[in-house]
C-alpha cells in the first residue's frame, strides 16, 4: 500500500472513489452536486490524502483549507476534514489512521490553527478531534403561528430562490455575509456554490424592493444561517410557516445572543448542543482569539487561569478590565487535561457543570462554530 496525497489529473478517479464509497454506506452520493464548492472545481485531486495499491485508491480523505472570519481584523487558519472513507474491502487495516496522519502532518507544515470535522465522536477521538461549539436549534410549528406569531405581520417579508435573483440582489445578500461574524471566507463567485453545500437551499429576504439578507435552508429543511436585521426573524417565520407548512427549525451558534432572544419566547422547543469537532494546533491563537470574540458579545469577568494541555504547553489565560491575553508559563496549573479533555471542558455546552468549569468564572462555554454551509 502507497500513500501520498493525490496529483492533479486524478480528480476523476477520486470523485469516483467517494461516490463509490458513501453511496455503499449511505445512499446515493454524487459529490459534484453535494459539495460543488470542492468537487465541482478542476482541481480538487491535491486535497486528499490517498492510500493506492495497484494504481486503486482503496482510502482517502481530505483537507480544505479556510480562513475562518472572526471579526474584522480576527481570523484564525483552519481545515476542514471530510470525504472520510475506505473501501469496504480494505477496513480494519488501519488505512484510516495513516491517511487522517498524514493530514494532520500537513496541517501543521501548513501552520494551521485548527482542524475541523463533522462526524461520529468515538471514532475521531482516536485522531485527536473533540466536539465543542455551543449551538441551540428551536423548533417552530404550526401551535407558535397561530398563537405566539398571531399578532406578527409576515407580509413585511418576501422569500425567493436566492439563485433565481438578480445579480444585483446576490450581491447585496453577499454583503450581508460579509458583516457575519466567525464564517469562512466565501469570495463573491464562490458565494452561492458555498451555500448550496448538502443540498442546502438559500433564500433572499427582502424588504419591498430593498434585500434585507438571506436565510439558507438545508436539505432536511433546517435553517442554518441567516444574515438579517435579528427584527425580521419573527416575519420570516410566519412567512415561511404560511408559505411551507409544518414546522421548521432553526440552529443559532451561541454568539447570536439576540437572535436566541427573540426565537426563544416563540419556539415550540429547543435544544442546546455541540456543532463541530476540532483538534486544535495552535492552542495560545486559538484560544486567545475566542475569548476576544466572546468578550466583544459576553463581558469576560476579570480572572486568571493557569492551563495546561497535556504534550501541547501551558499558558497564563488573563481577562484584566477587558483586555483578554494568553502567554506562556511555567506557573502551577489551575488545570492539567488531555487536549481531547481540554477542548470538551473549554467548548462544550456542559463545561460550566464540570468541576474544573468553576476555574474559569463566566468565560465558558468558548465559541466555536460555523454555519453548516461552511462545513465539509
Amino acid at each position: 500500500m502507497e500513500y501520498l496525497f493525490a496529483n492533479t489529473g486524478q480528480e476523476a478517479d477520486v470523485l469516483d472513489f467517494a461516490n463509490f464509497v458513501f453511496s455503499q454506506a449511505h445512499r446515493p452520493h454524487d459529490f459534484r452536486t453535494l459539495l460543488p464548492k470542492v468537487y465541482a472545481r478542476d482541481d480538487f485531486a491535491p486535497l486528499h490524502a490517498i492510500a493506492m495499491e495497484e494504481g486503486r485508491i482503496r482510502g482517502m480523505a481530505a483537507l480544505l483549507p479556510q480562513e475562518i472570519r472572526v471579526l474584522p481584523g480576527m481570523s484564525l487558519s483552519s481545515g476542514f476534514v471530510g470525504t472520510v472513507g475506505a473501501h469496504p474491502y480494505y477496513r480494519g487495516q488501519g488505512i484510516m489512521q495513516r491517511v487522517m496522519d498524514m493530514l494532520y502532518q500537513k496541517g501543521r507544515e501548513m501552520g494551521l490553527d485548527v482542524l475541523l470535522l463533522g462526524g461520529r465522536r468515538h471514532r475521531y477521538n482516536y485522531f485527536g478531534y473533540e466536539r465543542g461549539g455551543a449551538e441551540v436549534m428551536f423548533t417552530i410549528n404550526q401551535d407558535c403561528l397561530h398563537h405566539a406569531l398571531k399578532q406578527v405581520e409576515g407580509e413585511q417579508v418576501s422569500l425567493t430562490p436566492l439563485a433565481q435573483a438578480a445579480p444585483s440582489d446576490i450581491d447585496a445578500a453577499n454583503r450581508f455575509y460579509e458583516g457575519m461574524p466567525m464564517v469562512a471566507y466565501r469570495s463573491r463567485e464562490e458565494f452561492l456554490a458555498v451555500l448550496g453545500s448538502v443540498y442546502a437551499a438559500p433564500w433572499l429576504v427582502k424588504q419591498g424592493d430593498a434585500v434585507a439578507g438571506y436565510i439558507n435552508v438545508s436539505g432536511k429543511g433546517v435553517i442554518t444561517e441567516a444574515a438579517i436585521p435579528e427584527k425580521l426573524w419573527l416575519p420570516i417565520l410566519k412567512q415561511w410557516l404560511q408559505t411551507h407548512g409544518g414546522d421548521v427549525r432553526v440552529v443559532l451558534p451561541q454568539h447570536e445572543v439576540k437572535a436566541i432572544s427573540i426565537l426563544h419566547p416563540v419556539a415550540e422547543n429547543f435544544a442546546i448542543s455541540d456543532s463541530v469537532m476540532l483538534n486544535i494546533l495552535n492552542w495560545p491563537k486559538v484560544l486567545e482569539t475566542v475569548l476576544a470574540f466572546k468578550n466583544t458579545w459576553c463581558p469576560l469577568r476579570d480572572n486568571q487561569v493557569v492551563l495546561d494541555v497535556q504534550g501541547e504547553g501551558r499558558w497564563l489565560l488573563e481577562v484584566s478590565q477587558g483586555q483578554v491575553s494568553v502567554a506562556q508559563t511555567t506557573l502551577a496549573p489551575d488545570v492539567s487535561l488531555t487536549a481531547n479533555q481540554a477542548v470538551s471542558l473549554l467548548f462544550s455546552p456542559l463545561s460550566l457543570l464540570k468541576q474544573e468549569g468553576r476555574s474559569f468564572a463566566n468565560w465558558l462555554p468558548l465559541p466555536f462554530n460555523l454555519p453548516e454551509a461552511d462545513c465539509f
